[in-house]
């Protein structure tokens, strides 16, 4: 039985003037650029992070397929 696994990579330049990337799991596969994009805006605006995210760099969706052989 084969399971695939959706995750969606959000890179962010940050404060420190360094790159940074926040990875989601099980997200849907049809997810927009602008859906991708408010979402970073969210995180920006959160404050939840030491690093201090503040620019949109770019977003992907990767997939993982494992096969269980048993």
């Amino acid at each position: 039985m084969a399971t695939e696994t959706l995750t969606l990579a959000m890179k962010f330049g940050a404060a420190d003037d360094k790159k940074k990337t926040v990875s989601l799991q099980s997200v849907r596969d049809d997810i927009t650029a602008t859906e991708a994009k408010d979402a970073m805006d969210v995180i920006i605006a959160s404050d939840a992070f030491n690093y201090e995210p503040n620019e949109k760099l770019g977003a992907a969706i990767t997939s993982r397929s494992v096969k269980t052989l048993f």
